[in-house]
């Protein structure tokens, strides 16, 4: 039977940014070295107001032809005027 070492989980709500980068990084890694396909990158598309005020945006990850949506928002005041579509 195989047994198992004590591991300490650190689990955070405000994981630094450089951590979360590096994460992806080797999960591309790895992913291009099984599939041969080397294309991953993070997308993001912000809509802001001239004062720099952000009113919607879409932030995700394409790789292989594919994209993974991690987060849509839409102010609700600009809400039913097809800006998720368009962010879509």
């Amino acid at each position: 039977m195989a047994t198992t070492r004590s591991i300490n989980l650190n689990i955070v709500d405000d994981a630094p940014m450089s951590d979360i980068v590096q994460l992806e990084a080797c999960i591309d890694g790895y992913n291009a070295a099984r599939t041969g396909i080397d294309d991953a990158r993070l997308l993001s598309i912000m809509l802001k107001r001239p004062s720099g005020e952000l009113y919607a945006g879409l932030h995700g990850h394409t790789w292989g032809g594919t994209c993974q949506v991690k987060l849509l928002w839409v102010a609700e005041q600009e809400r039913g005027r097809g800006l998720g579509a368009a962010l879509l």
